[in-house]
């Protein structure tokens, strides 16, 4: 079959109101080609069929359960999404954002994908069901603010997906404790949170970090946001003490090392095998961005000390 004149908006065309053209048809399949040169999309087999809904987006794949048969071998297939952000928005947003996405080439979101929920309506949670078991993420961005039942059941799916990053990018901190990281541990390789989580405390975060380090789980690495007391804190728990401005002790084999650009300076903590990235230290209570990451391979952990124009900062025994 020659699918080399096919574009996205072909296929989407060929199989909307699919159920209704199947009805009242033999169950044999015609191979015929229309007016345009092409066949119709039912006369695939199965297993070209879900090769040709990997180019489609996660919501055109949906509207493929309008069909018995293909809602089973959508169901049943595998898919791989780049970047996906799901998302809310007003009702006045809503519209400004489906005009928008009209005016834009249709490939456009093959790689960045987003679903959005209009604020104020209670929708089904099936799908996001229907995603965890059949498609893996390469990006998954989180951005429902809100404690309503449906957002409740997503961030609860959460653990179902395989995800390599997620950013959980909302406002209801209070979802957001020890129980529910660990539980996204083993589905997550990179967990990324743009805001301080109020319900982790300093040893929460610690326990991530011995678990990121074993190599325990599928974590590899952490990102939020704390403040710098907070960071204190958990680096006299690992074992390294910030005695003052630039001098570091620890009793522990750790490196320091520091980066110096032109407004900021961030520090780079080695502990075997592990990196924790951090701005400055010196402003108390001032908001800061924590980044612990594990290099998996010798080569990687070399690259991270010594590829960059990183200067050493001597460590004082204990």
């Amino acid at each position: 079959y020659d699918m080399s004149g096919y574009s996205e908006k072909d296929l989407i065309y060929e199989m909307k109101g699919m159920e209704k053209k199947s009805r009242g048809r033999s169950r044999k399949r015609k191979c015929e080609v229309d007016n345009r040169g092409y066949f119709p999309i039912l006369a695939l087999p199965n297993e070209l069929s879900a090769h040709v809904f990997s180019f489609l987006s996660v919501e055109d794949r949906f509207k493929t359960r309008v069909n018995k048969r293909l809602n089973t071998i959508e169901l049943e297939s595998k898919y791989y999404v780049e970047n996906l952000t799901i998302g809310e928005l007003s009702e006045l947003d809503m519209i400004l954002h489906v005009s928008k996405k009209k005016e834009l080439p249709y490939d456009k979101y093959r790689n960045e994908q987003e679903i959005m929920f209009k604020e104020g309506v209670t929708y089904s949670s099936d799908f996001i069901k229907r995603m965890a078991k059949n498609t893996s993420m390469g990006q998954l961005a989180i951005k429902l603010d809100h404690r309503v039942s449906f957002h409740l059941e997503v961030y609860n799916l959460l653990k179902e997906f395989t995800i390599n990053h997620l950013i959980l990018d909302c406002k209801a901190g209070e979802l957001i404790n020890k129980s529910f990281l660990l539980q996204l541990a083993n589905s997550c390789k990179d967990i990324e949170i743009p805001f301080r989580c109020t319900f982790l405390s300093t040893s929460d975060v610690h326990e991530l970090y011995e678990i990121i380090q074993n190599g325990s789980t599928k974590l590899r690495s952490f990102k939020m946001a704390m403040d710098n007391d907070e960071i204190v804190s958990l680096l006299s728990v690992i074992g390294v003490t910030t005695k003052s401005p630039g001098r570091f002790s620890s009793n522990r084999n750790c490196e320091v090392f520091r980066l110096c650009m032109p407004g900021t300076c961030n520090l780079h903590i080695f502990d075997g095998n592990m990196e924790l990235w951090i701005n400055h230290l010196h402003e108390p209570e001032t908001d800061n961005t924590l980044y612990i990451l594990s290099h998996e391979t010798q080569e990687s952990l070399d690259k991270a000390k010594y590829g960059r124009k990183l200067e050493k900062i001597e460590v004082e025994s204990e």
